[in-house]
C-alpha cells in the first residue's frame, strides 16, 4: 500500500485537532499524520496528551513550531515527511484514508497526472 503523509498545521485549536486524530484512530488510518503545532498553554498540552493517547492506534509525528505561520509549517512538514505523497488539511477538516490510498496508487501508476 502506498502511504500518504497527512500534514496538519494548527494553532490554539486543540479541540478540532483532537477530534480529527480520534477520527483517524477510529477508521484505522494507515497513513502517517504530521502535526505542526504553534499552540501554547492548554491547547499545546491537550494536543500532546491526545498524540500520546492515540500513538498506539495511528502513527503521529508531532512538532512544536511556534515561530512559523501556517504556510511555513506546511512547507516544513512536507520536508520532514518521508512518504512519496503528501496531502495537507486544516485542523478542522477530515481526509478519508481509503481515498488517499486510491489517489496515491493511481498517481504512482500515472505520473503524468497531478493533483
Amino acid at each position: 500500500m502506498t502511504k500518504v503523509a497527512i500534514l496538519i498545521p494548527t494553532k490554539n485549536r486543540s479541540k478540532f485537532l483532537v477530534r480529527q486524530l480520534r477520527y483517524y484512530a477510529s477508521v484505522k488510518n494507515p497513513h502517517p499524520v504530521y502535526i505542526g503545532d504553534a499552540s501554547e498553554g492548554k491547547d499545546k498540552e491537550a494536543t500532546e496528551r491526545a498524540v500520546k493517547e492515540l500513538q498506539s492506534k495511528i502513527h503521529v509525528h508531532y512538532y512544536h513550531w511556534t515561530e512559523l505561520n501556517n504556510m511555513q509549517t506546511i512547507t516544513k512538514l512536507g520536508k520532514v515527511a518521508k512518504e512519496e505523497f503528501c496531502a495537507y488539511t486544516g485542523d478542522d477538516d477530515f481526509l478519508i484514508p481509503d481515498s488517499l490510498t486510491k489517489c496515491a496508487e493511481y498517481l504512482k501508476e500515472n505520473s503524468e497526472y497531478k493533483t
